[in-house]
């Protein structure tokens, strides 16, 4: 995976799918769902293809890699959850999926406009929400303290970057209610292999921007936790 040979390990990938499969009873209208661009690796062995060649085969990609690789491009960012070989690869085997299946399912109109680029009317919006407006009301305070959590990895999509941008304005209304405030960001990750700290770019600018907020005293940056 780390040298993104793909191509040399597809068949026996499929192989192990079909393998598994072959375990358990298939129904004659049972229905086959990709979650993911990786699932892409099982699909180009005859075998798997005749295997899914009269079954429905639906493809909801939980990160809609074609779209990320857009974003990024167009920001110039690409200190990501892919690099850009990542990208390229994973672009091109989502679009595989995409053409495969019968039918797409993505969770916004952003994004259903987009692939309708790809995959035309075989795109899908499911949005969760019931409705598109909520009101939240406050709990009562238990206690003087407002503590925020983040996390996952430091990646420019996850908007860190953006969510430190407006402590200023969240101290503010904390220091008017006589309230003290902080926020936790888990997103430090380490290499298994050489234990070094991961994206350091993304996170030295995270950094940089905390510094220069003066809000350091509000704001830490911690290891990433699951």
């Amino acid at each position: 995976k780390e040298r993104i040979n793909f191509n040399d390990v597809e068949n026996l990938l499929s192989f192990q799918v079909i393998a598994a499969l072959k375990n358990i009873r298939l129904k004659k209208n049972c229905i086959f769902h990709f979650h993911s661009w990786e699932s892409a690796l099982a699909i180009n062995s005859k075998e798997f293809k005749e295997l899914i060649r009269d079954k429905k085969k639906i493809f909801s990609p939980y990160l809609t890699i074609n779209r990320l690789k857009k974003f990024l491009k167009e920001n110039n960012k690409f200190e990501s959850t892919l690099n850009k070989n990542e990208l390229e690869i994973s672009s091109m085997y989502e679009t595989k999926l995409i053409k495969l299946c019968d039918k797409i399912v993505v969770e916004s109109k952003g994004d259903k406009i987009f692939y309708n680029k790809i995959g035309g009317n075989k795109i899908q919006e499911y949005s969760y929400l019931n409705s598109g407006k909520y009101v939240v009301h406050a709990n009562i305070a238990i206690n003087d303290k407002l503590k925020f959590v983040a996390g996952g990895r430091p990646v420019y999509e996850k908007g860190f970057i953006e969510l430190v941008k407006e402590v200023p304005s969240i101290i503010d209304y904390a220091k008017k209610n006589k309230l003290k405030f902080n926020l936790k960001i888990f997103c430090k990750e380490y290499s298994r292999l050489t234990h070094r700290l991961k994206k350091q770019e993304y996170l030295k600018k995270l950094e940089k921007l905390i510094n220069k907020l003066k809000i350091s005293k509000y704001v830490l940056v911690l290891d990433k936790v699951s």
